[in-house]
């Protein structure tokens, strides 16, 4: 019989000695024996494994600590392939190369030999059916911090190949592996590596087998490196959560680089049960992103950039270089050229996707209430203030506050900002303390900020501090050959939703679009779009539509300002929603994002009804 005893514990770890049938294998403290175990509690010639054609026998040689066979101490007797053998504070494993699995450079299979570990025996190593299993629990205070780091690492990974990609560096660095494989489940009985293809074809028997019988299972082989013979062991976790199989881990190594054992596999099955939840929240995430985009489309909202020309490529590249980086990120641009759609897509390709993008329109915020709905406020902090609030900033915690129109800002709002936009610091009306939150900032403007600038109207302090990366939105009129590709990108979204079925728009429809001045831009051209799809009395859609009667979307800016207070102004606006909402204080409230209680104060202060 061809025996090897390989050693998976103590100073000599991967260490492998033959059995030899002649003499056998002679195990001691001393110098002269086959294999020196230097230590205290080693006789100098401890104890004897002999192979015979019978199987393989242990003899103990006088010692005083009799050696464990599976945990059981044993002076004289026979042990078996896959037995482990226990000296002092050494551990080896009994193999027999003629049930050795297969693996490398044959057939990947797993055999008599193979360690498995079982879910209908909860989290134990089936080695003998006799024997009781050992605990699922981390086997020293090391792997259990690993197990602790690594869980909190995989919980901060937006995707799901980030995820993997962090598994297999850790799992590197605590395995020490010679190939790795990670790999999800697809469809029935399928395996996709993520995130790349390993150079040597994993052993997918094993694998499948695992995933099915939802077992960790280590199987010893032997692979050939030229005329060399070394030992093999391969390592293989389920990631299962509830009924649902999501993917297999497998690591390989071989003597004398390594050796895997009991506590290695108990390790990774711990950590595949640790992953298990992280990528199923990863995968959820990233089905709520396709769905969300799915929603947009229909809606009539996108998070792509329409346009071929050179002026939108530009912005393109301004995304790619401005989204990785921490800097704060100014747009500018006509109104309705899509600045919030550009603000979308830097937080989307940024680290901070996986966090909230709040919209924060600065012009519709009165001055009086921005610092409150800014920074948010503590519980009585002036009348009205029944319960602490949190303000936009801590509702872009790890993520993107977008403020849009920031040119709108009174020179007041503008400084009571400045600390918050370059430090994230920032208090509470009524509070204390100083909180600190970790949020980008986004800003647009329609505005000539540098002219205002040299007009007094915008600090320049705010300025450099909101200007970190600049991107400029061309308008519509510079963009015309983008104008058919946006115009069918709209009606692709809103044909489904027309009255009877369309087939597009008549050719000269195009020339007529090519040729229209759009004031307000892409959003401008957009609505022009729905309305066609909405009114079209025929298959085609012409530039004659009856839709030319409506009035223009796009505001004459040279017309004088009307003459009324800003008072009047928010008066004529609460009225105006509270007869949308049918009086309803709480619906308008909502509208106009206020405490009931200070929609009671306003109504009373402009003695409405």
């Amino acid at each position: 019989m061809d025996a090897r005893l390989v050693s998976t514990a103590g100073r000599c770890r991967g260490g492998c000695w033959n059995i030899a049938p002649e003499r056998g294998l002679l195990i001691g403290r001393g110098a002269d024996c086959d294999v020196t175990l230097p230590e205290a509690s080693v006789s100098r010639q401890h104890c004897r494994l002999s192979s015979t054609p019978e199987g393989l026998h242990l003899e103990d040689l006088g010692s005083r600590n009799p050696a464990l066979v599976n945990g059981v101490p044993m002076r004289r007797g026979t042990v078996r392939p896959g037995d482990e053998l226990s000296i002092g504070s050494h551990q080896f494993l009994l193999v027999c190369e003629g049930l050795a699995a297969e693996t490398a450079s044959e057939k990947d299979d797993h055999g008599d030999d193979t360690l498995s570990w079982s879910e209908s025996t909860p989290l134990s190593l089936e080695l003998d059916s006799a024997r009781d299993g050992i605990q699922a629990r981390p086997g020293t205070v090391q792997d259990l911090a690993f197990l602790f780091d690594i869980t909190r690492e995989l919980g901060l990974c937006p995707d799901i190949v980030g995820l993997f990609q962090t598994l297999r560096h850790r799992m590197t660095e605590r395995f020490d592996p010679i190939t790795l494989w990670t790999m999800l489940a697809h469809g029935r009985g399928g395996l996709v590596s993520v995130p790349e293809e390993s150079r040597e074809t994993p052993p997918l028997a094993l694998l499948l087998t695992c995933l099915k019988e939802r077992r960790g299972m280590l199987a010893p082989g032997k692979a050939y490196r030229g005329n060399r013979k070394v030992r093999t062991f391969t390592m293989a976790a389920p990631i299962s959560v509830g009924e649902q199989d999501l993917g297999v881990v497998a690591l390989r190594t071989e003597t004398p680089r390594a050796v895997y054992d009991e506590a290695d596999l108990r390790l990774l099955v711990l950590l595949c049960q640790s992953l298990a939840p992280a990528v199923c929240a990863v995968e959820s995430l990233e089905q709520l992103r396709r769905d969300n985009e799915r929603l947009r489309a229909r809606a009539g909202e996108s998070l792509e950039l329409i346009g071929r020309g050179t002026l939108i490529r530009d912005v393109r590249t301004r995304i790619a270089q401005s989204a990785p980086s921490n800097l704060n990120v100014l747009i500018t641009g006509e109104t309705g050229t899509g600045k919030e759609l550009v603000a979308r897509l830097v937080h989307t390709e940024s680290a901070l996707r996986s966090g909230p993008f709040v919209v924060v329109n600065c012009a519709a915020i009165p001055r009086d209430l921005f610092e409150s709905e800014f920074f948010g406020y503590e519980r009585g902090a002036f009348t009205g203030a029944q319960r602490r609030f949190d303000g936009l900033l801590v509702q872009a915690h790890g993520g993107t506050l977008f403020l849009d129109e920031i040119g709108e800002l009174s020179l007041e709002n503008q400084a009571r900002i400045l600390r918050a936009v370059e430090e994230g610091k920032f208090r509470r009306v009524g509070g204390n303390e100083e909180e600190r939150v970790r949020v980008r900032i986004i800003a647009a403007t329609n505005k000539d900020l540098r002219r205002a600038l040299a007009l007094g109207q915008f600090r320049n302090d705010l300025f450099h501090r909101l200007n970190g990366f600049e991107i400029h939105i061309p308008p519509l009129s510079e963009r015309i050959s983008d104008i058919p590709l946006l115009a069918e990108h709209f009606f692709s979204m809103a044909k489904n939703q027309a009255k009877r079925p369309l087939s597009g728009f008549a050719p000269e429809t195009l020339v007529y679009l090519q040729n229209r001045p759009w004031r307000g831009n892409v959003r401008e051209l957009r609505n022009w779009v729905l309305r066609a799809v909405a009114l079209a009395t025929s298959e085609w859609i012409h530039p004659d539509i009856s839709i030319e009667q409506l009035p223009e979307t796009a505001l004459d800016v040279h017309a004088p300002l009307p003459a009324v207070s800003l008072a009047e102004m928010e008066r004529r606006h609460i009225a105006a929603v509270l007869a949308q909402c049918g009086g309803n204080i709480k619906e308008a409230a909502k509208v106009l994002r206020l405490a009931r209680s200070t929609l009671y104060a306003k109504i009373a202060e402009y003695d409405l009804k």
